[in-house]
């Protein structure tokens, strides 16, 4: 292949490019889509785990895809936020949420609950041994608006048995500006740390491009 084509070449799609070549410069008409910041691994001791630098003014919506795996049977993982201005985890009770689950036998596993530091979706039944998975959509974390969130995700309730779908919706209403979250894993809802419990797993963090 020569080095010179032109760009009719390639937009009628006559030249084929192979081998591994280096590119420099930018991509003139390319826009929108996801822009990948970040993959973190969660590898923590005691229950507790800090991703900083999440979120930015780069961008105004976040999807993460997170993998967690608690190593103590029957707990759930709260999430909270960083806050952007120190880094400190934000304990104002301004947190509302909905999740929306059910299990393969058809029982309900709802949770509801308002002015909270925190969200969660497991109901203190979260499996060990077992990978909780979630796609979670962040809207306006750093931009000191309203932050709101939405997930769907699934998780094991029983040893091999009771997978769980669910849905979920958070709010906050304070209009404070973020860069991370914090995990804190308990043995009940907005209980404290279970400080045996192993945190490990990933988070992959995106950024909605807007144009």
């Amino acid at each position: 292949m020569t080095q010179a084509r032109t760009l009719a070449d390639f937009v009628s799609g006559t030249t084929t490019i192979t081998g591994n070549p280096t590119f420099s410069g930018t991509v003139a008409g390319v826009s929108g889509g996801f822009a990948f910041i970040k993959k973190v691994t969660l590898n923590s001791s005691n229950g507790l785990h800090d991703l900083t630098d999440l979120f930015s003014s780069n961008h105004n919506h976040y999807k993460l895809i997170w993998e967690i795996n608690n190593s103590v049977n029957d707990v759930t993982t709260h999430f909270k936020f960083l806050k952007a201005s120190d880094g400190s985890v934000d304990t104002s009770s301004a947190i509302d949420y909905a999740v929306h689950g059910l299990d393969n036998d058809g029982l309900s596993r709802a949770k509801v609950s308002n002015n909270k530091d925190f969200f969660q979706v497991e109901n203190d039944d979260d499996d060990d041994g077992h990978k909780h998975f979630m796609e979670m959509n962040v809207f306006d974390p750093f931009n000191s608006q309203k932050v709101q969130v939405t997930g769907i995700g699934a998780y094991t309730v029983n040893a091999d048995d009771d997978t769980t779908t669910y849905n979920l919706a958070a709010s906050s209403n304070l209009t404070t500006s973020y860069s991370g979250m914090h995990l804190l894993v308990s043995d009940t809802v907005g209980g404290s740390v279970n400080s045996s419990n192993a945190i490990t797993g990933m988070c992959i963090v995106y950024g909605m491009s807007e144009s």
